[in-house]
């Protein structure tokens, strides 16, 4: 499995495919490793970015379609 962790375009250079040129990159990468898939984290209010990557494939994250879907969760930890 390849996690990506980190995915951006700096603002000036948004809107120009750069995001999908990297995804593809990605995508082959992932296949060369023998990888079963690629998973990311995605605001839900990140609606571009929602959009590039459902054009491209990505799903709703399910290990067991009965449990529904995956959630990512936090334990944020106390600062002194």
């Amino acid at each position: 499995m390849l996690n990506i962790h980190d995915f951006s375009v700096m603002k000036p250079y948004r809107g120009q495919g750069i995001g999908k040129l990297m995804l593809d990159r990605v995508k082959q990468l992932s296949k060369n490793l023998g990888c079963c898939k690629i998973t990311l984290e995605v605001l839900e209010g990140n609606a571009i970015a929602r959009k590039l990557y459902e054009h491209e494939g990505f799903l709703n994250y399910q290990l067991n379609a009965e449990m529904g879907n995956a959630l990512f969760l936090q334990y944020p930890m106390e600062t002194d």
